[in-house]
């Protein structure tokens, strides 16, 4: 399966569509560069020592513990950016800026393969959508821009593999992913979504990928395991449990689904950071949430011989 081809007779189509995503969302998104370090910026780079010295690097690299986080990418680039441009703020969101328009082109060119028609439109809707500004004008939150460049890279060379084997690809997608991982640890299912596109596009064949994932997962589980480890340290608490029963997880995780489906659909009152959540438990309103969930699957899974894979898999790739 590779990444469509255009015909000669489109290139310039194609050019002017990208010139047109570019300027619409730099256009959009530029009021940000005049921005300054704000939240977790003072914490990852103006205070951040890694960052500071000549051989931070090494510590950024060797010492999970010099930085608030342990995502070596993300800070090895604070790192170069720090003797390019100081502590002046603009550089780095510019870097963001150009990292997020590099996302929604990849993600045009994605979307154009699997779902052809309306890539384009999804693909601008994604560029500019308000909820991706707090990514993009955050300089803390390169881990969300750089992740997602190579996230979207790992889809398209596995996609590429796919379509036609050979170990170099293969090595190619693995070492993006681990990348990826390297840059934001919460990409950790993209091994479940590439056997999800695996299940839609190769009906028949689709379980070998089973196998060929195996190091994927041992990869998300190996870095995932220092990011808890690293946050543990941090926080003096259990990530893993802080106090919830197994249904205030389930109750959690519902509402945080529908919270988003409802800011995809109307962004009004963006925050940082939004007021707690109390556990909810077995309540009416949780199981509902939870219900909701079940039926949106259990619909689009009944309805796949209709409607084809592509809905089952869109609804299972988001949750």
């Amino acid at each position: 399966m590779l990444p469509r081809r255009f015909p000669p007779s489109a290139s310039w189509k194609v050019l002017g569509l990208a010139l047109v995503l570019l300027t619409v969302t730099a256009g959009a998104l530029s009021p940000m560069l005049k921005g300054e370090f704000v939240w977790d910026d003072e914490l990852y780079i103006v205070s951040n020592e890694a960052i500071h010295a000549p051989d931070g690097w090494r510590q950024i690299w060797l010492s999970p513990t010099s930085s608030p986080q342990y995502y070596p990418l993300v800070f090895t680039s604070f790192w170069i950016e720090y003797r390019l441009w100081g502590l002046n703020p603009c550089g780095y969101l510019a870097v963001n800026l150009a990292l997020h328009i590099a996302n929604a082109l990849l993600l045009w060119g994605l979307l154009s393969h699997l779902m052809g028609r309306g890539a384009f439109l999804a693909a601008m809707i994604f560029a500019v959508h308000p909820i991706h500004v707090e990514s993009v004008a955050l300089v803390a939150e390169r881990k969300d821009v750089l992740a997602t460049l190579f996230l979207l890279a790992t889809t398209t060379v596995w996609l590429r593999f796919t379509a036609r084997p050979g170990w170099r690809t293969y090595a190619g997608a693995l070492v993006l992913f681990a990348a990826t991982m390297l840059s934001k640890t919460a990409s950790s299912p993209l091994p479940l979504v590439l056997l999800l596109l695996a299940w839609w596009q190769e009906p028949d064949t689709w379980r070998r990928r089973i196998v060929q994932l195996v190091p994927f997962f041992g990869v998300a589980v190996a870095t995932t395991t220092i990011t808890l480890w690293r946050e543990q340290l941090a926080l003096s608490i259990d990530p893993l449990t802080h106090g919830l029963t197994f249904w205030d997880r389930c109750a959690l995780a519902a509402h945080n689904v529908w919270f988003y489906i409802g800011k995809l659909a109307w962004p009004a009152n963006l925050s940082l950071i939004y007021p707690p959540v109390a556990p909810q438990g077995q309540t009416v309103v949780s199981c509902a949430s939870i219900a909701g969930i079940v039926a949106v699957l259990a619909t689009t899974w009944a309805l796949r011989d209709r409607l084809g894979r592509g809905p089952f898999v869109a609804v299972a790739a988001f949750l």
